[in-house]
């Protein structure tokens, strides 16, 4: 076990390299540039921008002192925000994200988790019925359509919670809705994997040992199913808290949250090179660590694992 994860350990910084050098590439070779919008630029005004950003030079020495900064870890300068870096730009943005992520996904765990386990006990019969048609609206309607709905029902129309805005921990209200949003197709499929491995535990020999020598259901759903069912579920966490974190650039937009996500996606609107690269190493950072620390998690829950 500790070879394998040692390999992984060791794939994810040439991951995130590989990572790194096609968004940069993919970058420059898009059409337009950071400049490009400004309107009738003087060509020296231009020589000199060119020349304070090191983009002056060929692609290949401007690649290579990239990295070399990325090393040191300095993302460089912000060619839209031009009093931040784009450091700042992501310790200021950065924490939002993950704060909103980190909510969502136990949501997600929370409710994904109940609703399989509550469809597996009552398969067949309205109850796994009912959850299954949770399942099928969280995997077919998007989040730019679950977001405004919730805004409309509890927002506008009952006024439980604020249409939009974010005040962190200090206002939970702010955050349930935009959770809610994230975290519900993720709990669809959360929900769906848990009752397909719970249907696949209680089917087992041992669970109906364990009856025939007299453990109380209680016991031998926590003792000897659960342990089973959640190993498919552990598997994917490591991927659904990285999709959740990153992937909430939608919902930050209609909440208006002031995460990376939206300035991910106003960077790559405004050609803001350094912005677009120092995002996509974090976000590409957090996935390696997620799936690594999913694996880990595995691991220590099937003994399996760690024999072979």
């Amino acid at each position: 076990m500790w070879i394998y994860l040692l390999k992984k350990i060791l794939q994810g910084p040439l991951t995130l390299f590989v990572l790194l050098t096609i968004s940069f590439f993919m970058v420059r070779f898009t059409p337009g540039g950071p400049f490009s919008s400004e309107r009738n630029l003087d060509p020296v005004v231009e020589k000199a921008l060119m020349q304070k950003y090191n983009m002056d030079k060929h692609l290949i020495y401007q690649y290579g002192d990239y990295i070399l900064d990325i090393l040191s870890g300095d993302f460089g300068p912000s060619f839209k925000h031009k009093t931040l870096t784009v450091n700042e730009i992501i310790s200021n943005t950065l924490p939002p994200s993950i704060i909103l992520g980190l909510c969502a996904f136990l949501i997600a765990l929370l409710l994904g988790f109940g609703v399989g386990i509550f469809a597996a006990f009552y398969q067949h019969r309205a109850g796994d019925k009912i959850s299954m048609l949770f399942v099928l609206l969280g995997l077919c309607i998007p989040t730019f359509v679950i977001g405004p709905l919730l805004q409309l029902c509890f927002a506008i129309i009952f006024k439980v919670f604020p249409v939009a805005g974010y005040e962190g921990f200090s206002s939970p209200r702010y955050l349930i809705l935009p959770a809610l949003t994230l975290a519900f197709p993720y709990a669809a499929r959360i929900a769906r994997l848990s009752r397909g491995a719970m249907l696949e535990a209680l089917s087992q020999d041992y669970v109906r040992t364990a009856r025939s020598k007299g453990l109380s259901e209680f016991d031998v759903i926590v003792h000897h199913v659960l342990r089973v069912a959640v190993l498919p579920v552990i598997s994917f966490t490591g991927p659904a808290l990285a999709g959740i974190v990153t992937g909430s650039i939608v919902v930050e937009k209609i909440f208006q949250i002031p995460g990376l996500g939206r300035e991910f996606v106003e960077g790559a609107l405004n050609r803001d090179y350094t912005l677009v690269l120092g995002t996509a190493i974090v976000y590409g950072s957090f996935i390696i660590i997620c799936n690594l620390l999913a694996d880990i998690l595995y691991a220590y829950c099937d003994p399996r694992v760690r024999l072979s």
